[in-house]
């Protein structure tokens, strides 16, 4: 079964810090260690057997997470990005970064609405509602993550704390 890495981005302007935005994403969150690269991150994400074990960071002000998942992002999660773009009066993404498939999907919420939903299975996108201003150069996903945070390659290079969490 393919391993899928959900990464949520807050929005820039949600005025929010990284350990509220954990909160409204319903994880009950303790520091274990960092900060440390993302590959090493990475690998001790993998090697959780039986933890929840999330990264997190800040980056030019949005708040980024990686969460280790066996699925893509559940309706319980969803509904809280909804509810923090919608008390926040900002935006999200949710990306899926499968192990085999790289990003497959992505997800992009504004004001407690979801507004834009790509997924990446076949050759032709499935795509639901209408384009937004991140796909100016295309629905390509990392493009849009580069448009809405930065390039893949430079998310890379962040140093990561990780943390113990338990789902709330």
């Amino acid at each position: 079964m393919e391993q899928n890495i959900n990464l949520l981005i807050s929005g820039k302007n949600s005025g929010a810090s990284l350990p509220e935005f954990l909160a409204a994403m319903g994880f009950e969150a303790r520091l274990l260690g960092g900060p440390r690269p993302m590959a090493e991150a990475l690998e001790t994400l993998a090697g959780a057997a039986g933890k929840i074990l999330l990264m997190g960071t800040t980056h030019h002000g949005q708040h980024l997470l990686l969460e280790d998942r066996d699925e893509l992002l559940g309706a319980v999660r969803e509904k809280r990005i909804l509810t923090f773009t919608r008390a926040r009066h900002t935006d999200a993404l949710a990306v899926t970064l499968g192990d085999e498939s790289g990003i497959s999907w992505y997800n992009y919420y504004r004001d407690g609405k979801m507004q834009r939903s790509v997924t990446f299975e076949d050759a032709e996108p499935d795509e639901t509602g209408r384009p937004i201003p991140f796909e100016k150069n295309g629905v390509e996903p990392h493009k849009v993550l580069a448009a809405y945070c930065d390039n893949w390659k430079n998310l890379q290079k962040l140093e990561w704390e990780v943390f113990t969490c338990r789902n709330v």
